[in-house]
């Protein structure tokens, strides 16, 4: 849009849409209308300038509002020279410092746009102002007023905010109305929505039982649950927001507004602790966790998945030789499955300077049946745990981790104090950093301090996975299950053997038998634990042999 005559410009911005109601937008309207008659311009109306809700002390306005676009539009000189903005104070158009308020100001009257203000029957413009510096400190008390005030009440807010956590922390009463999905406010108390709350369990179950996102969605919606926001279907990144949210176990965490970002860090530098029963649990802390370790370790194991879980060594295979994963391949011309080494396929070179010469297939169905059968026929009376290692390094983690966290509360606290009258832009985003750096260490802390948990009560012994696993290959067996419930136990077998087994090493020394040695993690077993290849049975063949 642009006007080669000068026009009159209204801009209206207000705190609330509660404002609305009122008579202020009429006013502001009426006395745009009437100064552009006296003037004798036209006032624009086709340039809406209405901001509702968007501040003028965090410069929401002056970037994302109808403000932001006003001053475009004055920079690329769309807005004729002798054009005045209506505005109901000078406030409206910023409540930042007075330093920053000014060189707005300044910069629009330097396009020749001049700027009324409604409330006192101010008219500013560039000219007027170099020949009256009385009207320049008259506008910069006002720009002082209006951050002050501004400033006033955000201590205020800020103040009554810590006040209800401190409330919430004290007595347990509930800070806002709002809340998670899966919970309403009721009488002052949150309480669970039930069906709501059950399919929150639902997806921390199937989490534990090996299930991704992708395939709980596909769960919830064939199923065609209802979604908790009025969504068409479930989304991946919804359960990802269930599954890491703290509050299922009943932990809330208040925060602050800083910069137009929410932290977790007090104004002094100390952390807003956590607050601990603030919500009905769905589920336990201890339960949170387990769905944690389980996304985690599907992080990290490779290979292919399939309709029915078709791999449930996914990612312990390895080459003896190259040390490389041995890769799952559809071997279509023979209507199976095999394993081969993925260095060999990618030609990875080995310190000789040769190629990996592991050339062999391995039939992934005889591979499963092999290792699930050496499992369940073993006693494990040989069993030497060797957890010692792993305990001490845990520990160490907790040390360390602990020690650097409080480093970090240390400088902030001391940046803090140093600069809290300078408001340095890197200043500002260095302690930003350090307060994600300590969130980040505390996350750290809490899953070392589980792990450590889980590693000290011993309770997902070898002796305890294999019996797990007879019960879930005798409920294979025994029932006609359907393609999901397939999936389910398979999914199942998967997580006790990744809990327990390192790793597989294929090699390609084969004459007539073969035996793979297993490696477990965290445990030794006494004397070799292998399980044995026939090559006379249809079972491994050479790459060359097709």
């Amino acid at each position: 849009m642009t006007s080669s005559e000068p026009r009159v410009y209204s801009y209206i911005r207000m705190s609330s849409t509660e404002q609305i109601k009122g008579d202020s937008l009429r006013r502001q309207t009426d006395a745009a209308k009437q100064f552009a008659e006296r003037e004798g311009l036209d006032l624009d109306e086709s340039l809406r300038l209405i901001d509702i809700g968007k501040s003028a002390f965090d410069r929401t306005a002056q970037e994302k509002g109808d403000l932001a676009v006003f001053l475009q539009l004055i920079k690329n000189g769309k807005i004729a020279k002798g054009s005045v903005l209506i505005v109901e104070n000078l406030d409206r158009l910023s409540r930042e410092n007075p330093l920053d308020a000014l060189e707005q100001f300044k910069k629009i009257l330097k396009q020749g746009v001049s700027i009324y203000t409604s409330m006192d029957g101010v008219k500013y413009n560039y000219d007027l102002i170099v020949k009256n510096h009385m009207q320049l400190a008259m506008s910069i008390m006002i720009m002082s007023r209006a951050h002050e005030e501004s400033v006033i009440k955000g201590k205020r807010v800020g103040d009554a905010w810590k006040n209800k956590r401190k409330l919430a922390t004290t007595e347990n009463k509930k800070m806002t109305n709002i809340c998670p999905a899966w919970m309403r406010l009721n009488n002052g108390n949150y309480e669970l929505i039930d069906d709501r709350a059950e399919i929150v369990k639902e997806i921390f179950n199937l989490t534990i039982n090996g299930l991704g996102r992708h395939r709980i969605i596909k769960v919830l919606n064939e199923r065609q649950v209802p979604t908790f926001n009025n969504a068409k279907g479930w989304q991946e990144s919804y359960i990802q927001k269930i599954l890491e949210s703290r509050s299922v176990f009943g932990e809330f965490q208040p925060m602050r507004l800083v910069e137009k970002r929410r932290t977790d860090i007090e104004a002094d530098g100390s952390k807003i602790e956590a607050i601990k029963g603030y919500f009905p649990a769905v589920v336990s802390e201890s339960l949170f966790y387990e769905a944690f370790e389980k996304r985690m370790g599907r992080k990290h194991r490779g290979g292919q998945k399939g309709k029915g879980l078709s791999n449930i060594l996914a990612g312990l295979c390895k080459c003896e030789i190259c040390g490389d994963t041995m890769s799952l391949f559809n071997k279509c011309e023979k209507s199976y499955k095999a394993f081969m080494c993925n260095g060999r396929r990618k030609g990875v070179i080995l310190a000789n300077g040769k190629p990996c010469q592991n050339t062999k297939f391995w039939k992934l169905e005889e591979t499963e049946r092999l290792v699930i059968e050496r499992i369940n026929r073993a006693n494990f009376d040989n069993i030497v745990d060797d957890k010692s290692d792993k305990l001490q390094k845990l520990e160490g983690l907790i040390i360390i981790s602990r020690q650097e966290y409080k480093s970090i509360e240390s400088k902030m606290s001391n940046m803090l104090e140093a600069f809290k009258d300078i408001n340095n832009t890197v200043i500002i985003s260095t302690i930003k950093q350090l307060a994600d750096d300590a969130k980040v260490l505390e996350a750290n802390i809490k899953r070392y301090e589980h792990e450590l948990n889980i590693l000290t009560n011993s309770e997902n012994s070898l002796k305890n996975h294999r019996d797990n696993i007879r019960n879930i290959m005798q409920t294979m067996n025994s029932q006609d299950i359907n393609e999901h419930d397939r999936y389910i136990l398979r999914s199942k077998i998967a997580q006790e053997l990744q809990r327990v087994i390192r790793s597989l090493y294929f090699s390609d020394e084969i004459r007539v038998d073969y035996n793979i040695p297993i490696k477990f993690k965290d445990i030794k077993v006494e004397g070799p634990f292998t399980i044995t290849m026939h090559k006379r049975r249809p079972f491994v063949y050479d790459k060359d042999d097709e």
